[in-house]
């Protein structure tokens, strides 16, 4: 059931209302696990998948419970390594071919939001490490890793926010005021997806399939062109109408959940893009990666540690840009993220060597220069987004093509 459907639209209402009139909270609450179950259901089509799921819940909350009580530092590092490998294998990345037997990765498990259900995992294991969470309960636990409001695409919520909605359901419910604004928000995200990003798609699945077929130099420098803004249309108005959608329907229940966008195209360079464009990623990405990775090269490399830092800015981001996928085009797109977020941090750093405080505040404030900067950043990512909606082989073969004719053709 897709998010901007109607189906959807209409069994969220039916369910919001229930749950409204759920006397108490463990009603709510089964209500709530119902609905989960209802919408996770079309989403897992065969037997091995269901298998791969129910092994991957349980012996997630193992791990958990096992990282409040008996883990150690080193224990850590192999559990997460043993499931980002699992995870990778599960998912079929395309470069694993190389290290292992084909029959390894034609298996038939395909699990809905793994990705997603994947970082908050991770999340719990290093959270209760650190003693920052003290409480698993499992049945919260399989709710909050399969809640249908962030199952597919997030935002990313973090447990402790989760768990506080989940055992006190039903206490504080949304006014009518908060519920107007809930449907509000709804309503605005599916007209978003529906209507503006499947515009941009069908333009830019025209523009595809148009512009290699060209004879004429200037429609294929055209259908380039289109192609090259059409896409970030569609994911931005796609995935932020998503993202609309489930903050609305978390708040008819009372739920709470992160934002993800910030006018990310507005963005001045690519550290801000990633502040402002799939915000709880981002901030997923900082805290267990970057910041993990960093403290760990300040303590032993400290004269080195803000150089290493341009490179673990570059590895974080080519991480974030190839989960988003399992073949080569979603290697070079976090590629050029990775190196987009630092050739910004190394230009700020240069730029505040070079005209000392003082001047980057003027240079900051100048209209000018904001100006271009939000439209050559604009333009990388746009760049960038060119090698996200299909194959390497494709996309090279579409661009190199136009390219023969624009350079050569009539």
């Amino acid at each position: 059931m897709s998010v901007g459907s109607i189906p959807f639209f209409l069994s969220l209402a039916l369910v919001a209302m229930a749950f409204q009139l759920a006397p108490r909270r463990l009603a709510k609450q089964a209500l709530l696990i119902a609905a989960n179950g209802a919408f996770l259901y079309p989403f897992i089509g065969n037997i091995p998948s269901w298998t791969g799921l129910a092994i991957f819940i349980l012996a997630g909350y193992a791990a958990v419970r096992l990282a409040q009580t008996r883990l150690r530092g080193p224990g850590l590092t192999i559990l997460l390594v043993a499931l980002v490998a699992a995870f990778l294998v599960v998912k079929k990345y395309a470069f694993l071919e190389t290290f292992l037997p084909l029959d390894v990765l034609t298996h038939p498990v395909q699990i809905i939001g793994i990705s997603y259900m994947l970082f908050k995992l991770i999340h719990m294991l290093v959270d209760c490490w650190q003693k920052d969470i003290t409480e698993v309960r499992f049945l919260t636990y399989v709710n909050y890793q399969l809640g249908f409001f962030t199952l597919l695409a997030g935002p990313i919520q973090r447990y402790r926010d989760f768990a506080e909605f989940w055992e006190s359901m039903g206490v504080s419910l949304p006014d009518k005021r908060e519920v107007m604004l809930a449907w509000s928000r709804i309503l605005t995200g599916m007209l978003k997806m529906a209507l503006i990003g499947a515009f941009a798609l069908r333009v830019y699945e025209f523009a595809a399939n148009f512009a290699p077929t060209t004879d004429s130099r200037l429609l294929a420098a055209g259908g380039l062109a289109v192609m090259f803004y059409a896409y970030p249309a569609f994911i931005y108005f796609n995935f932020s109408g998503y993202t609309d959608v489930v903050i609305g329907a978390g708040r008819l229940f009372g739920l709470t959940l992160p934002e993800n966008f910030n006018r990310p195209y507005l963005a001045r360079n690519m550290v801000d893009f990633w502040n402002r464009w799939h915000m709880s990623l981002s901030i997923w990405i900082r805290d267990y990666i970057f910041m993990t990775s960093y403290k760990f090269v300040a303590t032993r490399w400290a004269p080195y540690a803000r150089r290493l830092g341009y490179l673990l800015a570059l590895a974080s981001l080519f991480i974030a840009g190839v989960w988003h996928g399992s073949t080569w085009n979603f290697v070079i797109f976090g590629l050029l993220h990775g190196a987009g977020v630092a050739g910004a941090q190394i230009y700020g750093q240069a730029l505040r060597k070079a005209i000392k405080p003082v001047g980057v505040q003027a240079y900051m404030r100048n209209r000018w220069i904001t100006g271009v900067a939000m439209l050559v950043t604009f333009h990388y990512v746009c760049l960038a987004f060119l090698f996200f909606p299909q194959d390497l082989a494709k996309t090279t073969r579409v661009i190199s093509s136009v390219i023969s004719t624009v350079i050569g053709g009539a």
